[in-house]
């Protein structure tokens, strides 16, 4: 949803993209940031050119964070995938 909204300056744009609706995104969005205590998203209200939504650093810093952790998840599952399944040949 965060790397939506980066990309497409919308929450509604970046609900439709994965596939939710808006008012979940905004549920979404509520719960992160109240878990996180940062502001993820500046929201701009709408008007005669429409509003839109834009990602603050904090919501950069945490994506960035975000892709390392996920990154070394993989490594970890990797390794014991292979510890465990490893099959013995010769």
């Amino acid at each position: 949803l965060l790397e939506g909204i980066g990309r497409h300056g919308s929450i509604s744009k970046a609900a439709r993209e994965i596939n939710i609706s808006y008012r979940k995104a905004w549920g979404y969005l509520d719960a992160m940031e109240k878990r996180l205590q940062i502001q993820l998203v500046e929201r701009h209200a709408g008007g005669k050119d429409g509003g839109g939504a834009s990602l603050t650093e904090d919501a950069r810093t945490f994506l960035n964070k975000f892709k390392r952790l996920e990154e070394g998840l993989k490594e970890i599952v990797d390794k014991r995938f292979q510890e465990v399944f490893e099959t013995k040949r010769g």
